[in-house]
């Protein structure tokens, strides 16, 4: 990773947050969105409650219908007879008198849905729907509406029922306690709108209290002429909205939920405080989030600026590097390329190459140019790289990295401190060397764990080791910001577990990726030595004077005698395919031809096509060098702390007859 680009890497990681964040949301993309959803509810004299719900559903694709989950009782191990919201007190008995109405234009012009059983009902049937009962957490009326729809379109949908015993009466005071909004909607609700009346007019209302509750930015209510209407707006998906609503008793003649004693006026305090600070809890988990997400920013601008610093100490910047016209001879050419690239330095497919143009050079390798008589239609190399050894020559005294290359090209094998007279009259043509050894996946093995562990020893050598202080802040920056991540998602936030699993996870992965990142720039953050800054600079000076050619041109005459020195550096840094180009055409300038220029420098030739031989090298290299279908919705509840849910119907055919 070069710590030069640390913006780069900032970018990286935010787009890799960007596409698990894209990931989660596209895998919970609505097939319909509710504009509109008013629910109006009069509580009866007999302690039932009457429910209108007038829907308006948008439909983002094709669907046969929808559906409602009525979940009316549920009963769980150590629910208990009080105030709480999931008291078995607020449990309704049944659900009554269900109704559903339908229509494409508005609420004004709706027909009447046509009761059917459910084994007579198929899709693309329109203004019918059905009942069932079911038992899932709970007792459930599960309405399906056969109403087809399209992608684009509207759908007006009311439901009637009456909720059996839902209100409470005491001695001196009555209640109800009804979640109208579930935690499990599938869909985001744009505009909602409660509204509470009591079917006896006659009883004093003066003193009626009302407690709406909800993880809602948008939550208000108010009372007038005896009418509470309680609205939110933007209320997103997996959020519940509820409201106890406390009055008078004698609203109630006729009810048979009765409780014989006063209504208990101090726990309702304490219950409803208790929920305001989880109502509170909740804002400040958001807010929290967002100052996590800040800080993590933060923290890695910082950890990427402390890393640059520490990469950069003695190196010149890029715009003071001055132009270096010397060959640069004083370390091999492995250290000179993990001078250029630290962290790709032996495994830099280009090295290959350019030692071998070294090599070459140096007359270790004895190189031969002939143009191909068919040329590949696959490639852009018209000459075959005709190659032997020269026997004369002491190859004990190359490096354990050239010596390998020798042994690999020549031999087929890896490892130094090589006898040539083994294969000594071997001769290769370059082309077919590398297609030949792109077949032997355990000498490609072994070359590449080669280059690695030369890679970390010269490492070792020409840069410092890793700055303890820098790690140690991002490792404990990494440490705080998860820790108040999670301590935020398991003990700050008020949600129900299902919700706070289904934050755990995406922020668990994004976790992995900014601790892997964060951590391992400053540990990577290795400052070259002070004795080789200066051949660092030089190195950085001559790439800069082959990329400027301009000063070459000037000097042809003189260096003609170094371009095969050149050529090593200018394949090394990626760009020998270019200079090669420019040295070609001064040559054609003073009346040479192709053929002659490719059989009297043979490393020009090489060189004019290095991205295309690097590409066949790495393909030799490169083994070891890597080792709508069916109803959406789900099961909500009544009570104290649950509503039912609203969702459509697929066009696969999930249920029987679906």
């Amino acid at each position: 990773m070069c710590l030069k680009n640390y913006k780069n890497v900032l970018k990286k990681m935010f787009m890799i947050a960007l596409f698990i964040g894209m990931f989660f949301a596209l895998s919970n993309l609505y097939a319909y969105t509710i504009d509109e959803y008013t629910v109006n509810a009069t509580v009866l004299k007999n302690g039932n409650m009457q429910v209108e719900e007038l829907l308006k559903y948008k439909f983002n694709e094709s669907k046969n219908g929808v559906f409602r989950d009525l979940l009316y009782r549920y009963n769980f191990s150590s629910q208990e007879d009080n105030m709480e919201a999931t008291s078995s007190r607020y449990q309704a008995n049944g659900v009554i008198n269900i109704k559903a109405y339908y229509s494409d234009n508005s609420f004004e012009d709706m027909g009447k849905a046509i009761f059917k059983a459910e084994s007579e009902l198929t899709n693309g049937m329109d203004g019918y729907y059905s009942i069932a009962d079911t038992i899932s957490d709970g007792y459930r009326k599960n309405i399906k509406v056969y109403t087809p729809a399209t992608s684009g379109s509207y759908k007006y949908i009311k439901y009637t029922y009456e909720i059996e015993d839902v209100a409470v009466k005491y001695n001196d005071m009555a209640e109800i306690y009804w979640n109208f909004i579930g935690g499990d909607w599938e869909c985001d609700i744009n505009n909602f709108t409660l509204n509470i009346s009591f079917e006896n007019k006659e009883a004093n209302m003066n003193s009626i209290k009302v407690f709406p509750h909800g993880y809602l930015f948008d939550l208000s209510y108010n009372i007038y002429d005896d009418e509470i209407t309680i609205t939110s707006k933007n209320v997103p998906s997996g959020v519940a909205l509820d409201a106890r609503v406390v009055f008078d008793t004698e609203a109630l003649e006729f009810a048979t939920k009765t409780i014989d004693s006063n209504y208990e006026l101090d726990t309702l305090e304490k219950i409803e405080s208790k929920m305001s600070f989880d109502r509170a809890r909740y804002f400040i988990s958001i807010l929290l989030y967002f100052v996590v997400g800040v800080s993590a920013i933060i923290v890695f601008v910082i950890i990427c600026k402390k890393s640059q610093k520490i990469a950069n100490k003695g190196k010149k910047n890029k715009k003071d590097i001055e132009i270096y016209t010397d060959i640069l001879e004083k370390l091999p050419l492995t250290s000179y390329s993990l001078l250029n690239n630290k962290n790709l330095g032996i495994n830099n497919p280009f090295l290959l190459l350019s030692t071998i143009l070294d090599l070459s050079n140096r007359k270790y390798i004895l190189m031969d140019a002939k143009k191909k008589l068919k040329k590949s239609k696959y490639s852009d190399i018209e000459y075959d790289y005709n190659m032997k050894l020269d026997v004369s020559k002491d190859y004990s005294k190359l490096t354990s990295y050239e010596q390998n290359v020798i042994n690999y090209l020549f031999n087929g094998k890896i490892g130094d401190n090589i006898d040539v007279s083994t294969f000594k009259t071997t001769e290769i043509e370059l082309n077919d060397r590398f297609k030949n050894l792109s077949k032997n996946t355990s000498v490609i093995t072994r070359y590449a764990k080669f280059c690695n562990e030369e890679n970390i020893k010269e490492q070792n050598v020409l840069y410092e080791k890793t700055s303890k202080k820098n790690t140690r802040f991002a490792l404990t920056s990494v440490i705080v910001l998860v820790i108040l991540l999670f301590i935020n998602i398991f003990i700050i936030s008020p949600l129900n577990f299902e919700i706070k699993f289904s934050i755990f996870v995406p922020c668990t992965i994004i976790s992995v990726f900014y601790s892997i990142f964060a951590i391992f720039i400053p540990y990577n953050s290795r400052s070259v030595k002070q004795e080789y800054i200066d051949e660092y600079n030089n190195l950085k000076g001559l790439e800069k004077y082959l990329n400027e050619y301009s000063v070459m041109k000037e000097r042809f005459p003189i260096e003609i005698a170094l371009w095969g020195k050149y050529l090593v550096f200018a394949t090394l840094f990626g760009i020998a395919d270019k200079v090669s180009k420019e040295f070609k055409e001064e040559l054609i300038k003073n009346g040479y031809d192709d053929d002659y220029i490719y059989s009297t420098y043979p490393l020009l030739s090489l060189s004019t096509v290095s991205h295309s031989m690097v590409s066949s090298a790495m393909s030799s290299t490169s083994t070891g060098s890597s080792s709508s279908g069916g109803s959406s919705g789900g099961g909500s509840g009544g009570g104290g702390g649950r509503w039912p849910v609203a969702a459509v119907l697929s066009n696969t055919k999930l249920y029987k007859s679906m």
